[in-house]
């Protein structure tokens, strides 16, 4: 994997309010010869985790030098999803080919695989979640034959079980994680695009609802969950009650994530550049236009959608991934200018 320099672009916009400060962002962009798949990031080591799926690699780029510090081999293994736990000490990759999941202790930096292909019904791992310490969901999908299931691998006692009613759910479904810890959101990505609801509290995850027929788009782009867990933004923009998993207002067409305080939605999509479309949560409203400097190979007619966007909290700002390269997007604090920008 050769990892090319990256690309920095600084951009003001200014607050509404006469004599504010003014908000500053600086982009980065890390290039890669193969696909990223997912990300992750660590707040307490100040990295993030992509997963290289072509490269058989989870490459962990550094926030302080905007490269690539190290690389985690799975040699045999593509990694597709992955999923951090609330303390950052384990690092999950979903290992397609294997059916496998990869536990990766990221304070010794040792690493197990763990097989569940037999509750998978599939060695295609795709997406994997963390619901509470030790606990987490698999899916499977692409050259699943359509035959896959998703799996609950709890580590605490070595054992894992097919959940979900037992029902297949295909097409590389992905997941979207409730933060209040009570349900766990399956997009499917095979016609007529399910959206399924797990109630998690049980330890075999019954599926607790599933969307109105054919009603939403994107299911399989991106699911993002409001802290509250009231609502859901899906990749295609559509807004979606938790409550009935049906339709309650649209924001931008892109992969999207909610603030850590629930105030706003980002949204990232375009190709040349890329940008972060800021929405107030309550009005739906756009709050702001965030440029980038990071463009990407575009297969997709417009609007141009990348693969997955990550939050950079508490600092601020966004981890978006798309084909062929990682974009870091940070917002500099006005006292390093020394208030030359009120």
């Amino acid at each position: 994997m050769r990892k090319l320099a990256p690309i920095i672009l600084f951009v003001g916009l200014l607050h509404s309010a006469p004599g504010a400060a003014l908000d500053v962002w600086v982009s980065h962009q890390v290039n890669f010869t193969s696909a990223p798949g997912a990300a992750r990031y660590d707040p307490v080591r100040s990295v993030i985790y992509v997963s290289i799926p072509g490269a058989k690699q989870i490459a962990v780029v550094d926030l302080h030098t905007y490269a690539v510090s190290k690389t985690i081999d799975t040699p045999g293994d593509m990694p597709r999803g992955l999923d951090l736990s609330a303390d950052s000490e384990t690092l999950y990759a979903a290992l397609s080919q294997s059916g496998s999941v990869l536990v990766y202790k990221t304070q010794g930096e040792t690493f197990s695989s763990v097989g569940i292909g037999t509750q998978l019904g599939s060695t295609y791992t795709w997406d994997i979640a963390e619901t509470s310490p030790g606990v987490v969901f698999a899916s499977a999908g692409e050259g699943d034959g359509g035959l896959s299931y998703i799996a609950r691998l709890d580590l605490n006692t070595m054992t894992a079980t097919r959940v979900a009613n037992n029902q297949i759910i295909r097409a590389s479904p992905i997941f979207g994680k409730d933060p209040t810890g009570n349900a766990l959101y399956i997009g499917e990505g095979f016609f007529p695009n399910s959206l399924y609801k797990l109630d998690i509290t049980q330890d075999l995850a019954p599926i607790s609802m599933t969307a109105p027929f054919d009603s939403l788009v994107n299911i399989d782009i991106s699911i993002a969950v409001s802290p509250d867990g009231q609502k859901l933004v899906l990749g295609g923009g559509e807004v979606v009650r938790a409550s009935e998993l049906t339709e309650d207002g649209y924001v931008g067409p892109g992969v999207a994530v909610y603030s850590k305080d629930g105030a706003s939605i980002a949204s990232a999509y375009g190709n040349a550049p890329l940008a972060i479309h800021r929405f107030d949560t309550a009005r739906l409203d756009e709050m702001e236009i965030v440029p980038t400097s990071c463009n990407f190979e575009n297969y997709l007619s417009p609007p141009e959608i990348p693969t997955a966007i990550v939050n950079l909290e508490p600092a601020g700002g966004w981890v978006v991934i798309a084909p062929n390269m990682v974009c870091i997007t940070q917002r500099v604090p006005d006292e390093i200018f020394g208030g030359a920008f009120e």
